[in-house]
């Protein structure tokens, strides 16, 4: 009776850590079991009706299901499987440390000020420096916007082994890999030929109003495809 009340607006329980979670798409977050607090989050999040929201009210009030407060349980063990009920995040792990962030700009802040600077004195030259010390993953968490700490990386269902989160569109890395292939054609073709693009056939491929292949572009041009994008632009105007 009381998981057929909770269960009729998408309340949850997550058994292991004595959580009450809206398992709503826009929300996904684990809930205050207060008889108050629960309510109040059903209407002012989701206008459920005032007499569902007391028929919850009392169910909490009479369970014994002993839920704690969110901001209480001890985050999760990195590189658990996904747990559906909470909301995943794409975020960022500092290789060098336990840091974890959303926010790409503070992993690279990070990683300035609390490893290169302090080991080095100097700043990072470059942000492929910086991006080499951190990986793209999965985080969730009980709440919405806690502490970093309170954040764990997590494998989705068909990815186990790993909590690297992709990073890019599939017709991105598609491109990417033909890039790859291409440019290691071109590093052995000039091996085996021990020469060099001549700079001003490079220069007439820069101008060419048509597609250019990978032998000759810089290595630049062509993993960011701007010659396709600005194939009929003036380039006296860039």
């Amino acid at each position: 009776m009381e998981g057929d009340i909770l269960t009729s607006v998408q309340l949850s329980i997550i058994d292991d850590a004595q959580l009450l979670v809206c398992s709503r798409d826009d929300c996904r977050i684990a809930l205050s079991p207060t008889p108050s607090g629960v309510p109040e989050h059903l209407r002012s999040r989701h206008q459920t009706p005032v007499e569902r929201r007391k028929q919850v009210t009392y169910t909490l009030r009479r369970s014994d299901l002993r839920l704690k407060e969110p901001t209480s349980v001890e985050p999760r063990p990195d590189g658990v499987l996904i747990d559906s009920r909470l909301r995943c995040n794409d975020g960022f792990l500092c290789d060098l440390c336990p840091f974890r962030t959303m926010s790409k700009p503070m992993i690279a802040r990070h990683l300035n000020r609390e490893h290169f600077r302090a080991t080095t004195g100097r700043w990072a030259r470059s942000h492929a420096t910086t991006a080499s010390s951190y990986m793209p993953v999965y985080l969730q968490a009980w709440v919405r916007n806690p502490p970093r700490s309170q954040y764990w990386t997590v494998s989705r269902a068909d990815a186990a082994t790993t909590a690297v989160r992709p990073v890019g569109r599939d017709e991105e890395l598609r491109h990417l890999y033909d890039v790859l292939a291409r440019e290691e054609a071109c590093r052995q073709r000039i091996s085996r030929t021990q020469g060099r693009v001549p700079y001003s056939t490079a220069q007439e491929a820069s101008s060419n109003n048509t597609a250019t292949a990978y032998t000759e572009l810089r290595p630049l041009l062509e993993r960011t495809g701007w010659e396709r994008v600005y194939t009929n632009v003036d380039r006296q105007l860039l």
